[in-house]
């Protein structure tokens, strides 16, 4: 004998309990969970920039760049020093910046266009939606990623924190925020988050 079972269907995605203790589901992130998630994804992005720089230099280390120069045995000072004065200090600062700025921006434009969510966001639970808890555009994505690589990543999220639902000048310009989002449920594009402010 077969039973019929119903099940009902919810307009929003799933979320998956969990441990609330940086929010609840759906309610606007903290700004504290966004730079933890910000430096998660500092740090991977060093990592693999660093990764593509010593391939790079392997091919091109001949050249008088001083990007291809980062790995060189032959280079003043210790690598180590070099590493970290290029990834932390920006020195010198006309290569350093540019490059870091253009990886920076493919990085945070594809993750947010494609997912929604970056490395970092998806670890900390978190996710972009725009205001009325929809899936955001690529346009909307592309303006988002410019105005927060002006104001510098850190500071725009930190300014959120005197506005309503934590939203910093990045968000407001692209008319998005970053909710509490642990759903195990991918999110397609037509879908929406019940956002509770």
């Amino acid at each position: 004998m077969r039973r019929n079972r119903t099940c009902s269907r919810s307009p929003f995605p799933e979320f998956q309990v969990g441990n609330e203790l940086f929010g609840r589901e759906g309610t606007p992130a903290s700004p504290i969970k966004q730079v933890i998630a910000l430096a998660i994804d500092f740090v991977i992005l060093r990592c693999v920039e660093l990764g593509v720089l010593f391939v790079l230099s392997l091919f091109f280390g001949h050249l008088s760049a001083p990007v291809f120069h980062l790995f060189s045995t032959e280079s003043d000072g210790a690598t180590s020093q070099r590493i970290l004065e290029a990834t932390i200090l920006l020195h010198p600062a006309v290569p350093w910046l540019i490059f870091f700025a253009i990886a920076d921006y493919i990085y945070f434009f594809f993750c947010l266009a494609l997912a929604n969510r970056t490395i970092g966001m998806s670890w900390t639970g978190c996710r972009l939606v725009t205001e009325w808890g929809d899936f955001v555009g690529i346009s909307a994505v592309a303006l988002r990623t410019m105005v927060f690589m002006v104001c510098l990543g850190i500071p725009a999220i930190l300014i959120g924190w005197f506005f309503p639902a934590f939203r910093g000048p990045h968000d407001y310009a692209a008319g998005t925020l970053v909710i509490n989002y642990a759903g195990v449920k991918r999110v397609d594009v037509y879908e929406n988050v019940q956002i509770k402010l």
